[in-house]
């Protein structure tokens, strides 16, 4: 594992214009990391991705700053703390709800604006898999809800390996697409990582 990026700096200003490619490689790299970091802050790893997708939403959102991110290690690092911090108290304002008020609703209206937005996504990712029709839903669903390999989906269906493959593409350009019609541009690497736990 690199202990640091290369041309990080060129990296971040291909970011700032949009370049997915650019913002895999970042999403990629400081991912374990993140991991690390998280699952200390928190005492444990159960809300780890969650936190590095929101992290990394963040990051791509306010890609327009990151010409002027001095040490952007730093200002990563410090966008998962706030994140978990968040996180913590929110934790805290429920458990006290819960005892105060006996199940009436925690204070939703606190939520972060990103933390609302990876919610909306989760629901327009749910609607464009809703919206899969016959077997791509099927393979989709074999391959993302119950963890198949792709060979393991060939055999089960009786069909080629090739099949599945272009079929699971097929998919997520179908639901890449769906997304951007309800406003949401996520670069695949964060879209797959949040799919992941969305399904």
């Amino acid at each position: 594992m690199a202990a640091e990026l290369k041309n990080e700096k060129d990296l971040l200003l291909r970011i700032a214009d949009g370049d997915e490619n650019a913002f895999a490689e970042l999403f990629h790299f400081y991912t374990s990391r993140l991991h690390l970091h998280i699952a200390h802050l928190m005492r444990s790893t159960s809300v780890s991705e969650e936190i590095i997708q929101e992290t990394f939403l963040r990051v791509w959102l306010n890609r327009d700053q990151l010409p002027d991110i001095e040490y952007p290690r730093a200002w990563i690092f410090s966008i998962a703390s706030n994140i978990c911090f968040n996180h913590l108290r929110q934790q805290i304002r429920q458990e006290k709800h819960l005892r105060a008020l006996a199940g009436n609703a925690a204070d939703s209206h606190d939520e972060l604006p990103v933390l609302t937005e990876l919610k909306e996504i989760r629901v327009a990712i749910h609607d464009a898999v809703d919206h899969l029709s016959g077997q791509r839903r099927l393979i989709w669903q074999l391959y993302r809800d119950q963890g198949l390999k792709q060979s393991e989906i060939a055999s089960q269906l009786n069909i080629s390996v090739s099949t599945v493959k272009n079929t699971i593409a097929q998919s997520l350009e179908f639901i890449r697409k769906h997304m951007r019609d309800k406003g949401f541009w996520i670069p695949v690497c964060l879209l797959e990582a949040i799919m992941k736990i969305s399904s």
